[in-house]
């Protein structure tokens, strides 16, 4: 595997300095190897794997002895740490050992990112990596970059040492309901300084990878929940709408889903909020050790199944259903069996209609501007769909009233902010915040009035794209955006469940 890796970075940089023309030498890495060779030289090089021109040595010199830096670097700790771990050195030794391939980086890489006149960029990386070696004209952040670097080639070797150690995060999942995409950071901001949710956009956001381009397969909120539960889409789930015959949650085959399998592979499982509309008391889903779900799902007045058991909240601030799942869940984190990872699923019903903020947070939008993008209320809409043709165009009354209930809207995600700080607070109390992945997630977006439409439930952008940020250092030690294409139903089949057991179950 070191050769293997040794002969692919040596023929990137052969091929920087004298062109793509070059021939080099290759070693196929062990199949026990996986991927590890090719993602690791994929990340020290990234674009540069390998150049397409050779680029102008003389003025990117100090540019391309960090670019070769990197590369020894990344190649060394794999060999490094492989070597000691064979040996029978701790895991613990091992890493320190290794990181000396890495603690020339901050010494040889105080340099500003160069482009030569081909275009080529000097030093490059992967994607992962971004965040530390920006783009032409910006300064590396050597340090960054090699703590970085340690801590997801430590995640990578370890898949495939000598002892190989597969991944087994703790998962927090938010999700929210109704909840559009662009209602986390500054877009709505009642200042234009602070996010909407400081906490998800400061903790999460800029601490992980945020999706540009999430999307939900369906946009209403059973048929969306039942394919992310299960990973299918809704003409296979058989759930296309929010109530029967066609759809919610007796609709709805439970059997084989993303709790289900995981409780399979050893985690420890817990529900707390929404489940599926049309849900019918006392039951409990199959793969829930802990089951705290919504029978009406309401801001105040609601009743929980707790599992199998029904408690019924009322109307005081204390019952305000957001703050009460945020401490259920909180106490679903303090409690959990030691030893165990566990999968916390976390469905407030914020910000979906009628919005009712907690009481605390009522007013503290009032004054934000109206939402007006350009298709907003739209006065031609002769290219559109007949049943949208159809909608006449809002008049003063009706823009007031769903202005006001925008800002509602904003108002209740203020809670669900709070749950989400106390939940991360959970997990730093309890040691378990750097193994744990946390996703936060809304079922579906809201149109606010683009195409003179309000809800979701619509072909368009608004309705269908949703928020979605996860934070989880060991593969993703830097902030950064990804515009690749995500929907809904990929969550359940990416999550740590070894494939056999999500396969026997599908």
């Amino acid at each position: 595997m070191l050769k293997s890796a040794k002969l692919a970075a040596t023929c990137n940089y052969k091929r920087m300095l004298k062109g793509p023309a070059v021939t080099c030498k290759s070693v196929a890495p062990p199949d026990c190897a996986g991927t590890l060779v090719a993602d690791s030289i994929a990340l020290a090089w990234g674009l540069n794997n390998p150049a397409p021109a050779a680029v102008d040595r003389t003025p990117l010199r100090p540019q391309l002895i960090c670019q070769k830096t990197i590369s020894t670097g990344v190649v060394g700790f794999i060999a490094k740490k492989l070597r000691y771990l064979i040996l029978g050195r701790s895991e613990a030794d091992a890493e320190a050992l290794a990181r000396r391939a890495i603690d020339k980086i901050p010494g040889r890489c105080v340099v500003a990112v160069a482009q030569d006149t081909s275009g080529i960029v000097v030093p490059d990386v992967g994607p992962q990596m971004d965040a530390a070696v920006p783009g032409p004209g910006g300064s590396v952040q050597p340090t960054v970059l090699a703590d970085a670097l340690v801590t997801l080639l430590e995640t990578w070797v370890d898949g495939v040492g000598p002892d190989p150690t597969p991944l087994r995060p703790n998962i927090v999942f938010i999700l929210t309901d109704d909840q559009r995409f662009d209602t986390i950071g500054l877009t709505h901001s009642i200042d234009g300084v602070t996010p909407v949710m400081p906490t998800v956009q400061n903790e999460i956001v800029n601490k992980g990878v945020s999706f540009l381009n999430s999307y939900a397969t369906t946009d209403l909120c059973a048929p969306s929940r039942s394919s992310l539960l299960a990973g299918k889409y809704s003409h296979t789930t058989g759930v296309h709408d929010n109530d029967a015959p066609d759809g919610g949650f007796l609709a709805f085959n439970d059997a084989s889903t993303l709790p289900v399998w995981l409780q399979a592979a050893g985690y420890h499982t817990g529900i707390y909020g929404k489940y599926l509309n049309g849900y019918q008391s006392p039951y409990v889903a199959p793969g829930w050790d802990e089951w705290h779900v919504f029978k009406n799902v309401a801001y105040f007045n609601y009743t929980l199944v707790e599992n199998g058991t029904e408690v019924a909240f009322g109307s005081a601030d204390a019952d305000y259903s957001t703050d009460v799942l945020r401490d259920k869940a909180v106490q679903f984190i303090q409690s959990a069996p030691a030893q165990q990872p566990f999968f916390l699923y976390f469905a407030p019903k914020a910000p979906h209609a009628p919005a009712t903020p907690a009481p605390r947070h009522a007013g503290s939008f009032s004054g934000i501007p109206p939402w007006r993008p350009p298709n907003y209320n739209e006065a031609d809409v002769s290219d559109k769909p007949a049943w949208l043709q159809g909608i006449a165009p809002w008049n003063a009354t009706m823009q007031m009233n769903h202005d006001n209930f925008n800002q509602a809207q904003l108002e209740t995600l203020q809670a669900v902010d709070e749950a989400v700080a106390a939940i991360l607070q959970a997990l730093i109390a309890s040691g378990q915040d750097q193994n744990t992945m946390v996703i936060y997630a809304s079922d579906n977006g809201y149109s606010w009035g683009s195409h003179r439409w309000e809800p979701k439930q619509c072909p368009y952008e608004e309705c269908m794209r949703v928020p979605l940020a996860i934070r989880y250092a060991s593969l993703a030690p830097l902030a950064r955006a990804e515009s690749g294409f995500g929907l809904n139903i990929d969550h359940a089949r990416s999550s740590p469940v070894p494939r056999p057991i999500q396969e026997s179950r599908a």
